[in-house]
């Protein structure tokens, strides 16, 4: 018998549409029935659970599988991942992602910059409220046991250059320190400039806090103020600055006036919204964490889940809890009877041809040889995809993904430069994150080399808020000759 080696080798085969992730919480009451309508090209994972516990669960699994790893995003996983691990103890069940935090916290320990403060992402420069931030969670993992210096090396920095920050930052930096039990802290020298009505909803919130843990005063008027501020900002679906977020402010009361004697106003003003699912489903990595973390606290003292059912398209019956659901259909029926049910839905969509978008941002790209544009690329030939974005609005914390053509691969990489805070490289495409966008022109040339003949798909560029994915921009898909 005649026997020759072989070789088996995976090509990877990638969509040339933009695909985009949407998600729905659901609150299924009394006995009703729905239908929900799904979209064409569409695939849909229905998440049904009929305890709190459970459904917090399901947005923990969604905060810690995102697929991009800056340092907010890492520390908010890491703060879910703390959250699980209590809600496993309380349920008596095994903690499976232990080895995942640690690997998480030390991500965090290597992007540390020597002085104890972090960036964006490891080259960043210092950012104030993105130390104060991850300082908070992994003080948070060190009383879970972890035991990670980083926390005590920021709460130096924090301790040691806190006259410099700005007030909003002071008032978020002297909360920490005092959960921290630092000592020596000048309270009264930091906030003597301080006027309550000038501050933000978020800084008033601290303020009061602060007020109450530092010197023993609760000014009722003022949480009065601050929760018909959450009332009507409650509709605002986005912020120019994440860290300000207004559903994470929303969910920020919560947590820092439970311990207060206006517990009570507070979660009744807001842990309605907060546990509605409302805000919580499409909520980004920051925001998401904050408002677990919220739902969990005014839901505590609620009773356990009681007998529940649902029907699937009048043919599949479901009476135990979690269950998954996953369809392509464009719709779907679901009958309930019994106790409340919470469907969480996440859909993966799928757009083959989608149109140019350019009301915030205006993206365009071309190959070039040299300083000339060219429509047809030949084999063996260096060329360069050139990016040019045009940004109507200032803007923070942008992720723009170039798609690359499979005939071609990357002669250089580009290290991170100028305004451009990261890059990430993958065979298909490349993400850079920038840290402030303004007004005008962004220009970008990936060099590449072009491998192989035919005729290529080149997806569409896109633009987008890194913490907002619905502002965004993309140009159309087009195809590329190679001869």
């Amino acid at each position: 018998t005649y026997y020759k080696d072989g070789e088996e080798i995976m090509i990877p085969v990638f969509r040339d549409g933009l695909e985009t992730t949407k998600y729905e919480l659901n609150e299924l009451k009394k006995d009703t029935t729905q239908t929900f309508e799904l979209g064409s090209n569409t695939k849909t994972t229905i998440y049904f659970n009929n305890t709190v516990l459970e459904n917090i669960l399901v947005e923990i699994d969604k905060l810690k599988n995102y697929p991009y790893g800056c340092n907010e995003q890492n520390a908010s996983k890491i703060k879910g991942l703390l959250i699980e691990e209590k809600i496993r103890a309380q349920l008596k069940q095994d903690f499976k992602n232990k080895r995942m935090t640690k690997k998480l916290i030390n991500e965090l320990e290597n992007t540390q910059h020597p002085n104890g403060s972090w960036g964006w992402w490891a080259n960043s420069s210092n950012h104030n409220r993105m130390t104060i931030y991850i300082a908070e969670v992994l003080n948070d993992a060190n009383a879970a046991d972890y035991n990670t210096r980083a926390a005590l090396l920021a709460r130096d920095y924090i301790r040691d250059n806190i006259e410099t920050f700005s007030t909003s930052d002071k008032l978020y930096a002297l909360y920490l320190l005092k959960k921290m039990n630092t000592t020596k802290i000048e309270y009264d020298k930091l906030t003597v400039d301080m006027d309550y009505y000038n501050l933000t909803t978020c800084d008033k919130l601290y303020y009061i806090s602060n007020q109450f843990s530092y010197k023993n005063k609760l000014n009722k008027s003022q949480v009065y103020d601050c929760l018909s501020l959450l009332s009507a900002e409650s509709g605002r679906s986005y912020s120019d600055n994440f860290f300000y977020d207004p559903s994470a402010t929303m969910a920020l009361a919560i947590k820092l006036l439970n311990e207060t004697e206006m517990k009570n106003n507070v979660t009744q003003s807001v842990g309605q919204l907060i546990n509605s699912g409302k805000f919580i489903s499409g909520a980004n990595t920051f925001a998401k964490v904050y408002l677990i973390e919220a739902w969990l606290k005014s839901m505590e003292e609620k009773p356990n889940a009681v007998l529940a059912g649902i029907k699937i398209n009048d043919s599949l019956t479901v009476t135990k809890f979690p269950f998954v659901y996953t369809t392509t259909n464009s719709s779907i029926k679901i009958s309930h009877t019994g106790a409340p049910v919470w469907a969480s839905l996440v859909q993966d969509i799928y757009l083959a041809n989608p149109a140019k978008k350019d009301s915030l941002f205006n993206v365009r790209s071309q190959f070039k040889v040299g300083d000339t544009a060219v429509s047809t690329l030949t084999k063996g030939q260096d060329v360069n995809l050139d990016v040019k974005v045009m940004s109507y609005r200032t803007n923070k914390n942008v992720m723009l993904v170039v798609p690359i053509p499979s005939a071609c691969t990357y002669k250089t990489k580009d290290i991170p430069n100028g305004n451009i805070s990261h890059i990430e490289y993958y065979k298909n495409k490349v993400i850079y994150y920038i840290e402030n966008l303004g007004v005008g022109d962004l220009n970008i040339s990936i060099p590449l080399r072009v491998n192989f003949g035919g005729d290529f798909s080149v997806p569409p560029a896109q633009i987008s808020l890194m913490y907002y994915p619905f502002k965004s921009g993309n140009n159309m898909k087009r195809r590329v000759v190679v001869e």
